[in-house]
């Protein structure tokens, strides 16, 4: 399974991680997983989407992993989405989120901005393969 997941990792152009605040910061399986491997998040950029049962929704989880990935050299996107008291975005008939304005409005705010560096590093990678 570690082997298929390495192949898929190293051929994605971005990532978009989903991650729930776990004591103020990620989970430790999700930071397990990351640190399993390296060059596969090298100079690719990264997007979140975090939330959690309190005001922040995440913003703890995600401000974590910026400082993880920035040690993979990634790119951590500047806006992200975040789903504070997440509880409360569910209806009557359990639909997420209850207004989905907001929440489209920073997905492609984030969207747009990991479509322009995924785009952006990969060209660059064509003309001189990154290493550190």
């Amino acid at each position: 399974m570690a082997v298929a997941l390495r192949l898929r990792l190293a051929a994605a152009d971005a990532f978009v991680l989903i991650v729930p605040e776990y004591n103020r910061s990620v989970p430790g399986p999700l930071k397990t997983l990351i640190d399993s491997f390296r060059s596969e998040w090298e100079a690719k950029p990264v997007g979140f989407v975090g939330y959690g049962l309190s005001l922040t929704g995440g913003v703890r989880a995600v401000e974590h992993l910026r400082q993880i990935f920035a040690e993979f050299h990634a790119v951590g996107m500047k806006d992200a989405v975040l789903f504070p008291r997440v509880l409360e975005h569910y209806d009557a008939q359990g639909r997420f989120p209850t207004e989905s304005e907001g929440a489209e409005a920073a997905a492609k705010l984030m969207l747009d901005q990991l479509l322009w560096w995924a785009l952006a590093l990969r060209d660059a990678k064509s003309v001189r393969p990154y290493g550190v």
